[in-house]
């Protein structure tokens, strides 16, 4: 399980984890200028991580919208 736990602001202590859009794939990239990456398996999403990839992580069932995670910041991949 990768996931990521909100420390700041007034959704602190909600756990995001990989956003899997609407097209079944989950999405990384460098940042927010640079065009993202598809990928269909967390197998896959893991690489980009390594990569230094920063990946796209939800909480829909706490409202929270996918925001980009940084790779050192995302738990449970290594």
């Amino acid at each position: 399980m990768h996931y990521y736990d909100v420390r700041f602001g007034k959704n602190a202590g909600i756990r995001l984890t990989p956003h899997r859009f609407r097209d079944g794939r989950f999405r990384a990239s460098r940042g927010k200028s640079d065009p993202p990456k598809h990928v269909q398996t967390v197998e896959e999403l893991i690489a980009l991580i390594r990569q230094g990839q920063m990946v796209r992580m939800s909480n829909p069932k706490a409202g929270h919208p996918p925001s980009l995670i940084s790779p050192k910041s995302i738990e449970g991949w290594r």
